[in-house]
């Protein structure tokens, strides 16, 4: 074919978020964090079960992608604690069926500087971010260097600019 095919993934954390929004999230978490994993762990598997199911149907993609949205400006929206033990593994389980079908480019919608999960996400198998929001946290190409050949990014630029036109996104380049 003469176009890349992508497989979505789903969402882990960022589903839960938009439901229960950033405050009941949180306060789920704070109060009974057994229950915020059991539906992390729902959603897991969730996806992981989608996932196998499509892959194992014998379609062909050139890559995945997920939404998460687990950060804002600041960082994580999470602890670290919580995603490197609970969340990394989860997305592990799919980045492992993603590479058995061949499936080596995963990209995920996280805005915010994400930079703290990086490791994570790489960890996991998540090796491209989008749309990588330059107000966010840093230039991309310091990110580049710094993870060489690991890491992959689209975007970029400063999101507010693009409604102004092609003169202000290259400004803010």
């Amino acid at each position: 074919r003469d176009y890349n095919y992508g497989l979505h993934c789903g969402s882990l954390f960022g589903e839960v978020r938009n439901i229960l929004g950033v405050t009941g999230a949180s306060y789920l978490f704070a109060e009974d964090d057994a229950l915020f994993t059991e539906i992390i762990d729902t959603r897991a598997e969730l996806s992981y079960q989608a996932v196998k199911a499509v892959l194992e149907s014998g379609a062909q993609f050139d890559f995945a992608h997920f939404w998460e949205d687990i950060c804002f400006k600041s960082g994580p929206i999470v602890t670290l604690d919580f995603f490197n033990q609970v969340v990394v593994p989860r997305y592990q389980r799919i980045g492992d069926k993603l590479h058995q079908h061949g499936i080596d480019l995963w990209y995920t919608d996280c805005d915010g500087d994400g930079r703290p999960l990086l490791p994570g996400f790489l960890k996991a198998g998540i090796n491209c971010l989008f749309p990588f929001e330059v107000n966010s946290c840093c230039h991309p190409g310091e990110l580049l260097d710094q993870y060489q050949g690991q890491l992959r990014i689209m975007g970029g630029v400063d999101k507010m600019a693009l409604g102004k036109g092609p003169p202000a996104i290259k400004r803010s380049e």
